[in-house]
C-alpha cells in the first residue's frame, strides 16, 4: 500500500497539480477506490493528447518496466494508435520495423561510449518528436542527422567534419577495400 500512496502522491501533485494536503485519505492510506475513480474520470472527459501525457508522466515516475512498457505498446496497437513508448518517450509510429529501428539504434549507440554523443542526439530527437502539443519535426530530424553525423565521425576517426565531408571518408574507405 505504501507504493501505491507514494504513486498517488507523485501523480497528484506532480500530474494534476493540486495540493498534496487534498488527496483523499482513508484513515492513515490514500483512498485506492476515490484514487482510481479520479484516474477513470480524467482518462473519460480527457482530450486523446492528455490522456498520452498521463501515460508519459506515469513513464517518468519509473513505472517503466518491461512488463508495463510492453503492456502500454500492446493496448496502443491493439487501440491503432500513432504512438508507442520507446525509450521512456510516447512517439509517434506508423508500423513494427519504425519501432524496432529506433530502439535498436539507441540500444547501439548506449552500449559503446564512443557512440554516447550520437545516442544523445537520437534521445534529443525523439523528445522534440514526441511532444504531443507542438512536436518539433524540424529539429528532431536535425537531431537524427547530427546522431548520423556523429557515427560517422567516429568510424572515419575524424572529429567535426560535416555528414558532407564524413560521408565522403567513408566512400573513400569503402573504395580503397574494394580495390
Amino acid at each position: 500500500m505504501k507504493l501505491f500512496n507514494d504513486f498517488s502522491k507523485q501523480l497528484w501533485f506532480v500530474f494534476f497539480k493540486k495540493p498534496i494536503d487534498e488527496i483523499p485519505q482513508s484513515d492513515s492510506d490514500v483512498n485506492f477506490k476515490a484514487t482510481i475513480q479520479m484516474i477513470k474520470d480524467y482518462f473519460n472527459s480527457s482530450e486523446w493528447n492528455k490522456v498520452y501525457d498521463f501515460i508519459q508522466t506515469i513513464v517518468s515516475f519509473g513505472i517503466n518496466t518491461d512488463d508495463f512498457i510492453k503492456t502500454v505498446n500492446e493496448v496502443l496497437e491493439v487501440e491503432f494508435s500513432a504512438y508507442r513508448l520507446i525509450d521512456k518517450q510516447l512517439v509517434p509510429i506508423f508500423n513494427k520495423i519504425e519501432i524496432k529501428e529506433i530502439e535498436d539504434s539507441l540500444q547501439c549507440t548506449q552500449n559503446f561510449t564512443a557512440l554516447n554523443n550520437a545516442n544523445l542526439h537520437l534521445q534529443t530527437s525523439l523528445k522534440l518528436l514526441s511532444d504531443r502539443e507542438s512536436p518539433d519535426y524540424r529539429n528532431s530530424i536535425k537531431e537524427a542527422i547530427s546522431a548520423v553525423e556523429a557515427t560517422c565521425n567516429f568510424i572515419t576517426k575524424k572529429d567535426k567534419t560535416t555528414l558532407g565531408e564524413a560521408l565522403i571518408e567513408l566512400e573513400k574507405s569503402i573504395n580503397c577495400m574494394e580495390h
